[in-house]
């Protein structure tokens, strides 16, 4: 069982790079991305675990943009290491507790993009009603 600190170079480098071309498609519409479930919190085993992200973002994802995220996380995800990614407008974690989307409650979020974005790691529902 592994984390994101010690997963190795190469699950790292391929996190980063979806991060990166999230940042290039979102542009100031991305709020943040974080790592969450089995990978951030220790319990992730290579080969049986997926990746999860969390997107958040500021408003709601224009159609043109959507289909470059798509290409993108099709580009990302592979066999090896599949991708589980939610994206949510910032308003939505602000506004409503619980949050409606029962994998998102209560994990530990490894922040890997933030723009003067108000949550930090730790516990994401109570972080966004606080």
């Amino acid at each position: 069982m592994v984390s994101y600190f010690d997963c190795g170079e190469e699950l790292r480098s391929k996190i980063i790079g979806l991060v990166e071309s999230l940042r290039a498609i979102l542009a100031s519409e991305l709020a943040g991305v974080y790592l969450h479930g089995s990978l951030a919190m220790g319990c992730f085993n290579p080969g049986l675990s997926d990746v999860d992200l969390l997107v958040v973002t500021r408003r709601g994802i224009a159609s043109a943009k959507r289909r470059e995220i798509i290409s993108c996380l099709l580009a990302a995800s592979s066999a090896e290491y599949p991708l589980e990614i939610s994206f949510v407008e910032e308003a939505v974690l602000a506004a409503e507790y619980p949050i409606r989307y029962h994998a998102l409650q209560r994990v530990l979020a490894v922040p890997l993009h933030r723009a003067s974005f108000r949550y930090r790691m730790g516990d994401l529902a109570q972080q966004s009603t606080g």
